[in-house]
């Protein structure tokens, strides 16, 4: 399947979901994308997308942002809470300046919406394109680790 079809698979499911997409035009955005959550109860509300220099890419990162949201849909709504605040921590502070519970915790998360993305893609790309994906998420998680001061923890990758 063609990277431009199965994009647009995805943005469907997520309209599905009534999860609104926001285009973004802003250079800042560019190959960008992320889930604009209600806190509580935890519900995904809109995936703000920015503009991506090729298919495989965006599609890649909405699969893994589509991952995210299947992640929050299935937690409690304690660990949605927690989730939450740890995504706030994260995006105000920094990885580096949260507790190591909370980098775990977001670590964690990563790592899931990761492993429901590679579901997701499973079947519609072949070898060498779910080896792309594996290799871009991998890249994501090791980044992550290094942020917060992790070495880099092979059971970590997907």
């Amino acid at each position: 399947m063609k990277y431009e079809d199965l994009k647009k698979r995805i943005y469907d499911l997520f309209e599905g979901r009534n999860v609104a997409i926001e285009k973004k035009e802003d250079p800042r955005w560019t190959n960008f994308c992320c889930l604009r959550t209600k806190f509580y109860p935890m519900k995904v509300e809109t995936l703000v997308v920015g503009q991506f220099s090729d298919h495989e890419k965006e599609t890649l990162y909405i699969a893994h942002e589509f991952g995210h949201l299947l992640l929050y849909e299935a937690m409690s709504s304690e660990e949605a809470e927690v989730a939450h605040c740890t995504i706030l921590a994260f995006n105000y502070v920094g990885l580096e300046h949260i507790s190591d519970e909370g980098k775990r915790t977001l670590l964690q998360m990563e790592k899931k919406a990761s492993e429901f993305a590679l579901q997701l893609l499973a079947g519609s790309l072949d070898r060498a394109g779910m080896s792309s994906a594996k290799d871009t998420y991998n890249n994501w998680l090791r980044g992550y680790m290094k942020k917060a001061g992790i070495e880099a923890l092979e059971h970590l990758l997907v």
